[in-house]
């Protein structure tokens, strides 16, 4: 298994593969120059002692002819001696012409096989001698052997040759005997092997500090690499890669430069991501919570709508200075508490009609300077920085006035009555790359609203539930939790978005972004108001609920009107075909089992073009889907309605042109 996982790792490590391949490399360069230095120096000194045992012997040869000739050791002793004096001769021989032992001379020396003269090896000797005049070399493992022949110049005679010598004379040579060196190989041997053992150990040497330069370059190379590798791998795997270090400057740090911005990008891609499923988590969750919240409202709305309508027929039938009336305006006062609570639901959950109008952002925070200062009080410093941009905008002043009112009194709480609001205008731009950022927009110019207070802070886990709907952190009895809620909704029905900036004890920004408009502004005067009045008209109402729409029947009559009931469409059209030449005027709900206020309303008028109708409903959702392709101007009332407001809302009907 060692063996398999170590195979392994070589065969998937680039830097094993390439440090093996140096290796080798390197093994089979140096060992080519230490076997061809080794070769070279051997066969140098070879060649040497090679010329020296021919020098050697070429001289005994010239210096003992003499003696040789005479067959007297006296005339070349000396040469003998001199030639033995020379270091690594082992011994000299000198031959007669007959291949005879003549003369033997000897160190002492270990090699005594090579030295010995008997018959064998005599005769080894002799056997290779030649007639020839050449110099014949004789090597063996210890010992190497120069057998050169002797000669001597004659014309006639050899005797004449010796004392008569001249140039002009024919001369010839006669071999007259042999001289026999031998030197020692021992030191070249050692030699050889000194040789090869210090250029082995250069080679180890050259090849452990070629493997040492290859670690160290390939680890400065592989290191960066493995690195990089590891950050990939846990790139690959979904984790967090981080940076990896750029060390050099050249292609690996390029690499590692570009994995790192490559990695940044891929941060920011998942913190974007994270940021964005946050804000669809949390806009899905406000969403769920504003229908849940819409639904409600909408149910409380009737029950609000019949109470109210019986508690003010009940106060209209009470008379002045009775006790009990008293107790029927309180019922009526909770009662338009409760309409108000519903109303704020509604607006959260974007179910709320609104009424924009081109309005100037500037001049709309200007004149609500006085209203915001009596909300924060005295003891708050009060600060605004105004654009000198025009930001002309689509907007409900009503609702906008409760935006800025809302964010006051949370800034006021939050600084438990001290401290600085400030409020800023600036106009933006929201391109591509800022909505990519953020997570939320469309492209185009905003106005942005900036609502600063130097209070307590929010901390990051409240700060993801504060625009929930009865999420608070007064205490009990202190708060409904609504009025971020009502800020988010208002915001969200007028095309912009809202944000919170906050850390603890750092204060808090609101920042608020609305699209402009290229609409103009006018200056929009106040409607004058409408006292409610008396008719003697006859009004269809359809209305399937039973309490509703009995209280709205008795109010209509007790001012005059004659009133028809329907429980639900059909019932309406039923109704209406029976008295059509009486019914002048329609009070539908726009919501209806079997046929809804729209459908009603439509198919009456294929019979009567001239009908008047005012629609009613619980919240504005329904308005929305109902009747929007109704012509412009229809008329419409939400529940619950007081019956001053619902016979102005008639009456106005029933004389408009």
């Amino acid at each position: 298994m060692k063996k398999f996982g170590l195979y392994k790792k070589c065969k998937e490590s680039f830097s094993i593969k390439v440090f093996n391949i140096f290796t080798v490399f390197i093994i089979i360069v140096s060992s080519v120059f230490t076997s061809f230095f080794v070769h070279h120096q051997t066969k140098n000194i070879k060649n040497d002692l090679t010329k020296r045992g021919a020098m050697l012997s070429g001289f005994l040869a010239y210096s003992s002819r003499t003696g040789v000739f005479a067959e007297s050791v006296d005339l070349f002793k000396d040469a003998v001696q001199g030639v033995m004096s020379q270091e690594g001769v082992l011994s000299v021989s000198i031959f007669t012409a007959n291949k005879e032992n003549f003369f033997i001379k000897q160190k002492n020396s270990s090699h005594k096989r090579h030295l010995e003269i008997d018959d064998k090896r005599h005769k080894e000797v002799m056997a290779k001698l030649t007639d020839s005049q050449s110099l014949e070399i004789i090597e063996e493992e210890d010992t190497i052997e120069f057998l050169r022949p002797v000669t001597l110049e004659t014309f006639l005679h050899p005797e004449e040759a010796l004392y008569f010598y001249s140039r002009d004379i024919e001369k010839t040579e006669k071999i007259i005997g042999y001289v026999n060196v031998t030197l020692d190989k021992t030191v070249l041997n050692r030699t050889i092997r000194s040789i090869l053992i210090d250029n082995t150990i250069i080679a180890v040497m050259f090849l452990l500090s070629g493997i040492i330069i290859i670690y160290i370059t390939l680890k400065r190379v592989t290191k960066p690499l493995t690195v990089l590798t590891g950050a990939v791998k846990r790139l690959g795997l979904g984790e967090s890669a981080g940076s990896v270090p750029v060390e050099t400057e050249d292609e690996i740090g390029r690499l590692a430069t570009a994995f790192n911005t490559m990695s940044e990008n891929l941060r920011k891609r998942e913190e974007e991501k994270r940021l964005l499923e946050e804000k669809l988590a949390q806009a899905r969750k406000l969403e769920a919570i504003g229908q849940f919240a819409g639904g409600i409202a909408h149910d409380f709305n009737n029950r609000l709508a019949a109470m109210m309508n019986y508690g003010n027929i009940l106060e209209m039938k009470i008379k002045e200075g009775d006790p009990l009336r008293g107790y029927v305006e309180q019922i009526l006062t909770l009662t338009e508490r409760a309409a108000d609570l519903t109303q704020s639901l509604l607006v959260f959950s974007k179910r709320q009609e609104i009424h924009p109008k081109p309005v100037e952002l500037n001049e709309f925070i200007r004149n609500g300077e006085k209203l915001l200062l009596k909300v924060i009080g005295e003891d708050i410093e009060f600060k605004t920085s105004l654009t000198d941009e025009y930001l002309p905008l689509m907007m409900d002043t009503g609702q906008m006035e409760r935006v800025l009112i809302n964010l006051a009194i949370n800034a006021k709480d939050a600084m438990s009555g001290k401290g600085v609001l400030a409020i800023t205008t600036e106009l933006v731009k929201l391109d591509d790359e800022y909505i990519k950022a953020h997570g939320y927009g469309n492209p185009g110019m905003y106005a942005r609203i900036s609502v600063t207070d130097t209070g307590i802070g929010i901390d990051e886990k409240i700060k993801q539930r504060i625009f929930e709907p009865f999420f608070t952190t007064k205490e009990v009895g202190k708060g409904t939790g609504l009025g971020l809620s009502i800020v988010y909704g208002i915001i969200e029905q007028h095309n912009g978005y809202v944000n919170c900036y906050s850390e603890s004890g750092k204060g808090t920004t609101f920042k608020i972004y609305l699209p402009l408009t290229k609409a103009d502004v006018e200056e929009v005067k106040p409607l004058a108001s409408v006292s409610p009045m008396h008719g003697t008209e006859t009004l269809l109402i359809a209305e399937n609920d039973s309490d509703i729409r009995e209280g709205t029947k008795n109010i209509l009559e007790k001012f005059g009107y004659k009133v028809i009931v329907a429980v639900d469409g059909e019932d309406a059209i039923a109704k209406f075909m029976e008295n059509k030449d009486r019914i002048g005027f329609l009070l539908l709900d726009v919501v209806m089992p079997k046929k809804g206020g729209k459908e009603v309303y439509e198919e009456i008028r294929q019979i009567r073009p001239d009908i008047k109708a005012l629609f009613t409903s619980g919240f504005t959702a329904d308005v929305i889907n109902k009747i929007e392709s109704l012509e412009a101007g229809v008329n419409f009332i939400s529940k619950p309605a007081s019956p001053t407001e619902l016979l102005r809302k008639v009456r106005e009907a029933l004389d408009k042109s």
